[in-house]
């Protein structure tokens, strides 16, 4: 039985090679996506220059090639030194693929290639329709008895039953297969089922494991305090921020959301090189305001159980409804995602991606780019107008949605690198926390020095977006400790960011725990100072109209509930 796998679903298949395996020349999101993944697999690489090729046309010997390695054989060298077909002679680069096809232990009883009556194989030959079909389906154990008689045709429409195609309009058995067509059909041969082997899949020859039900919540472009080659994974149910996968290289930020099965690398135990979507049933919604009960949205009213998990990238934290519920936002993307019975598995807010770091730029500085005038200007989640604007807010600007995302999201502390040049960071140590820099970034630094207090900014989607000392911006860190002991603490800001099992000093006392405390660094260690609150206002909270008796609430407020012991009740 084919498994479940959805050709649409193809568009949001993540890539998880390095960052160089992005092909510049592919416009189709679909086609670019399998071939990143293809290319982090060892299977199907690019022509060079960073260019795929989607339209180049394959010969017979190029796909045999792909084919061989999509079967696990990647040693042929056994099969370099003779002629099988009169006209592929041993030094034809395609001859050990050609021959290992024939010869090899594993592939030989498949008869994946056959030559054509006269004895040859045509190895320059363009590929047709048909032809790759019958590979792949002989790939996967089918022979001729199961398939039919009449060639083509019959094979075609095996194919087509057991999904190969899905996500290609090829109609003529006899037309060329283009590298980007023939990328989409490789994968779905490598998700599909072998011919009376329920659960074992072509997938098992080129990974070390899979793991099924998975979704991409975060990468290191999207939450700075990951690593570069580290992600956020919803998995079995639970979110590991302390202990984060690694993955091959940088996951692709745009692939974020997508529920399927993660490819382990061979040779890895753990490490990411690729997730497949499930084709499982995954839903998203525009919220308008939510409350303990109901989520009201642009089309409709959810009503999730109150212990449905719910992940809100801002806090990088999943938790249940009930508890999480008032950290939703009008505008926030959410988006529900099913198991294989229809049953609710997780909702999250995720991260936007739609804008680069390239469009991001600092506030109110002389070479700060200019603010379109027809854009909409959202700043910490509400609308805003430029008067509200502040020197050294990071704004990103969204062209697709003709909005500029503004973010005043700050930390101040020491500065440490492990990168080589401290001058140029790839990356930078704040307060015992890692943030990835990008190379756009990294040119702030210019001017720092290891141990000098400086003030990272972040854009909307918490990304270093620019360094400055502290005696020229300073940030003002707020927030509730979660965590203490052992001379460290966890303390989750109100700016968004949470700080990590950070050094204290060493008179902290540990009666700030659950407190509300300002974060702040002179030595090695952090001072946590309680504050006391002030300028309280009461009144009835609207979560609909958004205030607090006559008070507008912002739309990113936080609540906080402290448990008291009963004699303070």
């Amino acid at each position: 039985m084919k498994k479940r796998f959805v050709s649409l679903c193809l568009a949001g298949l993540i890539m998880v090679a390095p960052a160089s395996a992005v092909f510049t020349d592919i416009s189709d999101s679909r086609v670019s996506q399998t071939a990143a993944v293809l290319d982090a697999l060892g299977i199907m690489q690019g022509v060079g220059g960073g260019s795929f090729a989607p339209g180049k046309a394959l010969t017979r010997a190029q796909f045999c090639k792909l084919a061989v390695t999509a079967m696990g054989v990647t040693d042929v060298s056994p099969y370099a030194s003779y002629t099988i077909f009169p006209d592929v002679k041993h030094s034809h680069w395609a001859a050990p693929y050609i021959n290992a096809a024939v010869r090899h232990p594993e592939l030989k009883e498949k008869s994946i290639i056959r030559g054509y009556a006269d004895g040859s194989f045509g190895p320059d030959k363009i590929v047709s329709y048909g032809e790759v079909c019958t590979m792949l389906l002989r790939m996967l154990g089918y022979k001729e008895e199961d398939v039919g008689p009449f060639w083509p045709a019959d094979y075609i429409a095996q194919a087509q039953a057991i999904g190969l195609t899905d996500g290609v309009t090829i109609a003529d058995a006899r037309a060329a297969v283009k590298r980007g067509d023939a990328a989409v059909l490789l994968l779905n041969a490598l998700n599909t089922d072998k011919k009376g082997e329920e659960g074992s899949t072509l997938l098992d020859k080129v990974a070390s494991s899979t793991v099924k039900d998975c979704i991409l919540l975060e990468t290191g472009k999207t939450y700075s305090a990951l690593a570069a080659d580290a992600a956020l994974f919803y998995e079995d149910g639970v979110v590991d921020t302390e202990s984060p996968r690694k993955t091959a290289g940088t996951l692709d930020s745009s692939m974020i959301g997508v529920y399927g099965t993660i490819v382990i690398g061979k040779g890895s135990s753990k490490v990411a090189v690729g997730v497949i979507p499930n084709g499982n049933k995954t839903e998203t919604y525009e919220v308008v305001n939510a409350a303990a009960d109901r989520i009201v949205t642009t089309n409709g009213t959810l009503r999730p159980d109150r212990k449905t998990k719910l992940y809100i990238s801002r806090d990088h934290a999943m938790g249940e409804y009930e508890n999480v519920w008032a950290n939703l936002q009008s505008g926030d993307t959410l988006s529900l995602y099913y198991n294989e019975y229809g049953v609710l598995q997780l909702m999250a807010v995720l991260p936007k991606t739609t804008a680069g770091a390239a469009h991001s730029f600092v506030y109110g500085l002389a070479t700060s780019r200019r603010i379109p005038a027809e854009y909409t200007i959202i700043k910490n989640g509400a609308k805003i107008d430029a008067s509200k604007l502040k020197k050294y807010d990071v704004v990103t600007l969204d062209a697709a949605n003709r909005q500029a995302i503004v973010s005043d999201t700050k930390l101040s502390g020491k500065y440490q690198t492990d990168s080589t040049t401290y001058s140029h960071p790839s990356q930078v140590d704040i307060l015992g926390q890692k943030f990835s820099v990008s190379s756009e970034a990294a040119v702030t630094f210019k001017d720092m020095k290891l141990n000098d207090y400086i003030t990272l900014l972040f854009d909307a989607d918490g990304n270093v977006a620019a360094a400055y000392p502290k005696k020229d911006v300073s940030a003002e860190m707020q927030g509730i400790v979660t965590k203490i002991g052992g001379e460290k603490a966890t303390v989750t800001l109100t700016n968004g960011l949470t700080l990590r099992d950070i050094p204290i000093a060493k008179d902290v006392k540990t009666d700030v725990m659950g407190r509300l405390v300002t974060v702040s660094q002179s030595g090695d260690g952090a001072d946590l100072i309680r504050r006391t609150l002030s300028g309280k206002t009461a009144g009835n909270w609207s979560v609909a109209e958004g205030k607090l008796g006559g008070n507008a609430v912002s739309s990113k407020v936080r609540v906080y509930v402290r448990r008291c012991s009963p004699a303070h009740r």
